[in-house]
């Protein structure tokens, strides 16, 4: 993928991590293999991609990277616990390598939203309601009775943050911020008067994300980034 979009580009400047299949699996259910597949989906997906795109963005001397973790890496559950340590992981990581990029004019972010309604979050709402015997409404209603605007976050809420933070920030602004469905929105209300164009865009997510990548991408090329054609054209979410 790296050396696709280089080709058809010839160059890359950002880098947009996402990606993530942990299931709500009580600690008794989780297996040693389940704990590795998703350490080497997401912690381990996300050092990948950074490893091999950060010459493209050190070469530029200008580079974005910007991941998508979750607030489960600082709010630990029961039921996330794969999630929690992947998003935490990342988090530590992803600052570290913050700190050593930005004498590169390589700002490293990572954004991590509370629950985001898509496919997946529904599938984990499933599995909490099997583990405690509830209704997934029940388990939907204790998911969002947190937030003060009592619903889930949107896709193109998140498309939103990560687009802002692919601008030409200042270094200030270089930093890790969790944010629950309705931080999400509220930043959205003003990010929203940014723009970006950008070149070079190259995304990781996998297969239990296409959707969620597929409106990334088209938000993007609405806001006028250009997004090579491996992603599919705009509103494809099955290339």
């Amino acid at each position: 993928m790296v050396e696709a979009t280089a080709a058809a580009w010839g160059r890359i400047d950002i880098l947009v991590n996402n990606a993530g299949a942990a299931r709500g699996i009580p600690f008794d259910e989780l297996t040693q293999e389940l704990w590795l597949e998703n350490l080497q989906l997401k912690l381990f997906g996300y050092l990948r991609m950074a490893r091999l795109v950060l010459p493209h963005l050190r070469r530029n001397a200008w580079g974005r990277i910007v991941n998508v973790a979750g607030v489960a890496g600082l709010q630990p559950s029961p039921l996330s616990m794969p999630i929690g340590l992947n998003n935490a992981g990342i988090l530590n990581v992803m600052k570290a390598l913050a700190d050593g990029e930005a004498a590169h004019n390589i700002l490293v972010t990572t954004v991590c939203p509370g629950p985001i309604l898509t496919e997946r979050q529904t599938r984990l709402l499933q599995d909490v309601a099997r583990t405690k015997g509830i209704s997934l409404e029940a388990a939907q209603g204790e998911a969002t009775s947190p937030i003060p605007l009592k619903r889930m976050g949107r896709p193109e809420e998140v498309a939103d943050v990560v687009a802002f933070y692919e601008k030409a920030l200042p270094a200030k602004l270089q930093q890790v911020k969790a944010m629950s469905g309705d931080e999400l929105t509220r930043m959205v209300d003003f990010f929203g008067m940014f723009q970006k164009p950008a070149v070079g865009f190259l995304g990781m997510t996998n297969n239990h994300s296409v959707h969620h990548r597929g409106q990334l991408a088209a938000y993007l090329r609405a806001l006028g980034s250009k997004v090579p054609d491996i992603y599919g054209p705009s509103g494809d979410s099955e290339k």
